[in-house]
């Protein structure tokens, strides 16, 4: 059309434009300097929220800040790589394995990776078993010279919430929203910590290690919340392993893990199951505003595994464990106030279908 108008030497009619690029207005644009831009609070929530992060999120936070203050700055770093180009051409089977370990293919993107661990949190069930981990071991080694190994991001997989509800107290099941499930390898327990802490693949190693130092870091508060030395020796070693597949001698237990967890990384431990529920609070430590509370629900299902929960947000909340009452620092006592109407309703509604304490009174 605009062609046609050309040939003939002739303007554009004004009908022969859209309506929309009539409209445009020709009034220069003003900048107001009138107005005052004040980020004091957003800095006093964001240095409240750092100051109580756990390391990781901490760095998290750090990079994001560097990336505002300087958009030129970056942490990422050119690929190198390392291409032969001596010698013959390799053939079959070796220069399979050669292209593999040598090849510019661009590297996956996040989504890719994500993908990645989601289907193999699929198929990962349960630990090997015994007789078959050579050989299985085996095939893996072999697979792996022809594939380079780069490191996940550590993602639970939301499941259908039908799929575990019955495993949860009849009462609670409305007020659950969703349900995150993890790998049944041994470390579900503590890869539902690392999930929630937004750690790596293989951030249950850095939860298992932090469970331990938390512990070896105050041994007399320890040996009075697990009522002696011999427990306190037990829970140790049931940390205390790296390996990738582990029997049910390093697997999480609860309620001990519970007070750890909680003392540690400072956030609210709720643990739910069939036939006791309970929640925990840092032993030690002053409780931060109610929004900054950080709240981790465990879900424990079919009597061996551990699932992330999800509650709504007026959900009721189990009974605080007698133990923390009893051996809790006076600065962390008002950690328990904004739950206290939750927790009523909750007791309400238990009955005495299910446990809500830790310790039983002999009196």
């Amino acid at each position: 059309m605009i062609g046609k108008y050309k040939r003939e030497g002739c303007a554009i009619p004004v009908a022969a434009i859209n309506p929309f690029w009539r409209k445009l207005g020709m009034t220069p644009f003003i900048e107001d300097f009138t107005d005052e831009v004040d980020i004091g609070p957003e800095i006093e929530m964001l240095l409240e929220r750092f100051n109580h992060g756990s390391i990781a999120q901490q760095k998290e936070m750090k990079i994001c800040l560097k990336k505002l203050s300087d958009p030129t700055s970056t942490i990422l770093l050119e690929p190198t790589v390392k291409v032969n180009t001596k010698g013959r051409k390799k053939s079959g089977r070796k220069r399979a394995i050669a292209l593999a370990e040598e090849s510019t293919k661009r590297c996956p993107s996040g989504f890719e990776y994500v993908l990645q661990s989601v289907e193999e949190s699929v198929e990962v069930g349960s630990a090997i078993p015994p007789q078959a981990s050579h050989s299985q071991g085996a095939k893996r080694s072999k697979q792996s010279k022809m594939s380079v190994q780069r490191g996940r991001v550590s993602r639970s997989r939301s499941v259908s919430v039908e799929k575990y509800i019955a495993e949860f107290p009849p009462f609670l099941t409305p007020f659950i929203s969703n349900i995150y499930d993890v790998p049944g390898d041994g470390h579900c327990g503590f890869r539902v910590v690392a999930s929630f802490l937004g750690m790596s693949n293989n951030g249950w190693r850095d939860v298992r290690t932090d469970l331990l130092a938390e512990i070896e870091q105050h041994p007399d508060e320890y040996n009075l919340v697990f009522y002696g030395l011999a427990h306190v020796q037990e829970v140790k070693r049931i940390l205390n392993c790296q390996s990738s597949t582990v029997g049910k001698e390093h697997w999480m237990s609860m309620p001990d893990m519970g007070f750890v967890i909680a003392s540690c990384y400072k956030i609210v431990v709720i643990h739910i199951s069939k036939h006791q529920c309970l929640t925990f609070f840092p032993l030690r430590d002053p409780p931060p505003p109610v929004s900054a509370h950080r709240i981790l629900s465990i879900g424990y299902v079919n009597g061996c595994h551990f699932v992330g929960l999800e509650f709504t947000t007026d959900s009721p909340l189990p009974p605080a464990a007698r133990t923390w009452d009893r051996f809790r620092l006076d600065m962390a006592s008002s950690w328990v106030t904004p739950y206290i109407e939750r927790i009523d309703r909750f007791r309400a509604l238990a009955g005495t279908d299910v446990a809500v304490a830790d310790v039983i009174d002999l009196e």
